[in-house]
């Protein structure tokens, strides 16, 4: 790929794999979404995601051909708009820094970091905490409130998180908080995970955490508050996973845990 493409549409808030699909459907003409899905080596569900969000941001659109859905990429010419919206997301950003600049002032000093601790904030970000969830074929831990979480996300996790955990041999395991959206969530992943345990919803978990091999994710999925940080500390990835079996077994007298099969 163009290196300066790729840095011009990051700069217009692409994805990588977004820039991927429409440098691809540009360069091949109106094609259905496996053509492009083969052609960029991606999963067809990341694929179709990818289009989805290509979609809403002008990019692309669908066109009907012999009963046929074809996804064809916008002119080059007409991609002006979405500098219009950078400028006036900078112009925002701007007076939002203004007004915060004195509140990290007095932060700063604050806190040693460590170079094995990361901070992700924003929509972005968390996608990118999402592919870390299932890009290898490993057991995953996780402790989680599903409910109150980003449509974006949420959406991005059934059309990438889902498929790709459904191929691994290893499969998961989930504390997850009761509610609607969770159970729901669980029908549409039946065979991602090997034992999830349902709590009660008067259980306050307000975010995820999920430990893969030596690294511990905790993650805000609230729209409000999208955040994450991640801990690569073997020892400390040791301790949660002690803490997810301690919780697995003490849940039971403090509200109903139901032991659900997901395969």
């Amino acid at each position: 790929m163009n290196t300066q493409l790729e840095l011009f549409f990051e700069e217009l808030g692409l994805s990588t794999k977004e820039i991927k699909v429409y440098l691809t459907a540009l360069k091949l003409g109106p094609q259905s979404a496996s053509i492009l899905a083969k052609h960029t080596e991606m999963p067809r569900s990341t694929a179709n995601f990818c289009l989805t969000e290509l979609q809403k941001k002008g990019l692309s659109s669908k066109i009907e051909k012999q009963g046929r859905v074809l996804h064809k990429a916008l002119d080059p010419s007409k991609v002006g708009h979405l500098i219009e919206d950078k400028e006036r997301q900078a112009k925002e950003l701007r007076q939002q820094f203004a007004d915060l600049l004195p509140e990290l002032k007095n932060m700063r000093g604050q806190v040693n970091q460590h170079s094995n601790v990361q901070h992700f904030q924003g929509l972005r970000a968390l996608l990118h905490l999402i592919d870390l969830t299932c890009e290898k074929d490993q057991s995953v831990t996780f402790i989680s409130a599903h409910g109150n979480m980003h449509p974006k996300l949420r959406a991005y996790i059934e059309a990438v998180y889902i498929p790709a955990s459904k191929k691994h041999k290893n499969k998961n395991r989930m504390i997850l908080k009761d509610s609607p959206k969770a159970r729901d969530y669980l029908q549409k992943a039946k065979g991602v995970y090997k034992e999830v345990h349902l709590v009660s919803e008067q259980i306050p978990l307000r975010m995820s955490t999920v430990v893969i091999g030596s690294r511990v994710l905790l993650v805000s999925y609230d729209p409000d508050n999208l955040y994450g940080v991640i801990l690569d500390d073997p020892f400390f990835a040791k301790h949660m996973e002690s803490l997810y079996a301690l919780l697995k077994v003490s849940l039971k007298s403090l509200a109903p845990v139901h032991a659900v099969s997901n395969s």
